[in-house]
């Protein structure tokens, strides 16, 4: 279970949240207009164009051992279906990391920016959502990108961060109705299996059946059920549930073969390896 003091209440304020505020940006316009000229070459923006570029929010993260989104912004919705998606943008997060990176490397204190973003990761998954571990991994790809360009090369390889990758997406999908009869998950780290938790909160089927859980996120969920399908077809999480519910109720019906295929699939996702695979990831021991 995380611990350590919670970064919401410090971070939260200063981030955009979608749906309810937009407070001014972490990163000046002008800043995001040289990471953007530089694009999938940063490690090439100039140190006298850096100077001006302000990232000390990401060594000021140290300080805390994890972060929930509920306290700041998310706090004026009262309890009930919510149609607002209500997490933080993380697009600005990723440019400040761009940004922190570039600048140790022409402090001499690459490694030093490269643990602050680090931690920004084990941050974000601690939040235990499928998102915010996406974001992380991102986080830990341009980690390994820009110090490889830099000549500092340090991080998790591809095939790790794949791995990850697909081990989650492997725990949440098992949750929806298409495979949680076929799929077990007790097996999982417990930290996928907060994710997975979490994840069911969120589309309204909470059950707090891990006690080991932070679930700080997920209880926000549990009584502010996003409202599936409020988006249109853009959103995403509400389309894979519909599809999952239909997937057994119509095509284990009317399509009995195709189904069986579906099954076999996702059953696919899950054969990834093994928990050892996981510890070359650096996370605490509190999220495994």
């Amino acid at each position: 279970m995380p611990t350590g003091d919670d970064a919401g209440p410090w971070l939260n304020p200063r981030l955009a949240f979608d749906g309810l505020a937009t407070p001014g940006p972490i990163v000046s316009e002008t800043c995001s207009a040289l990471v953007e000229r530089f694009k999938q070459r940063e490690h090439e923006m100039p140190s006298t164009e850096l100077a001006a570029c302000d990232t000390t929010l990401l060594a000021e993260l140290q300080r805390f051992g994890r972060w929930s989104f509920t306290s700041g912004p998310r706090e004026a919705l009262p309890h009930g279906t919510r149609t607002a998606f209500a997490m933080p943008d993380f697009s600005q997060l990723m440019t400040l990391a761009k940004l922190h990176l570039v600048k140790g490397h022409a402090d001499g204190r690459v490694n030093d920016a490269a643990d602050d973003v680090r931690h920004l990761v084990k941050l974000l998954f601690t939040s235990e959502y499928l998102l915010s571990v996406m974001v992380g991994t991102a986080l830990l790809s341009l980690e390994r990108r820009l110090t490889t360009a830099m000549g500092a090369g340090r991080g998790v390889t591809r095939a790790q961060l794949g791995a990850l990758r697909g081990r989650v997406f492997a725990a949440v999908y098992a949750r929806y109705t298409v495979l949680d009869d076929v799929v077990a998950t007790t097996h999982e780290p417990r930290f996928i299996r907060c994710v997975a938790l979490t994840e069911a909160a969120f589309m309204g089927k909470m059950t707090l059946d891990e006690p080991t859980c932070w679930f700080e996120n997920a209880r926000f969920d549990a009584t502010r059920p996003y409202l599936r399908g409020a988006r249109g077809p853009l959103d995403v999480a509400g389309a894979l549930d519909v599809a999952a519910a239909l997937g057994d109720a119509v095509l284990g019906v009317l399509a009995p073969d195709m189904c069986q295929r579906l099954r076999e699939q996702l059953l696919g996702a899950a054969m990834l390896p093994d928990k050892a695979s996981w510890r070359t990831l650096e996370l605490p021991h509190d999220t495994m």
